[in-house]
């Protein structure tokens, strides 16, 4: 099912979200979020959350102190990658 955009910003997918101009909640029971950056941001399958931001995302902090993603409490990493347990996060 493709979702009807508009131009203020919603769409027309019962269980998607379209929060700025260049997120592109293409398929079903998606959650498309993506920053000021000038090009778009586009699902790439059913049931997804996706996030761009060039600041980083913070949970449990408003400083994401340059990383991707920084986590102020518990939480769990699975597989492989890096990570880094930084004293003020």
């Amino acid at each position: 099912m493709e979702p009807d955009l508009h131009w203020d910003g919603s769409c027309e997918n019962p269980f998607s979200h379209l929060p700025q101009r260049e997120s592109l909640p293409a398929h079903l029971g998606t959650f498309v979020w993506a920053d000021s950056t000038n090009a778009d941001f586009a699902s790439t399958g059913v049931n997804q959350f996706l996030i761009r931001v060039s600041g980083g995302v913070g949970i449990g902090t408003n400083n994401p102190l340059g990383f991707q993603l920084a986590v102020n409490g518990t939480a769990a990493k699975t597989g492989g990658g890096s990570y880094f347990r930084h004293p003020h996060v």
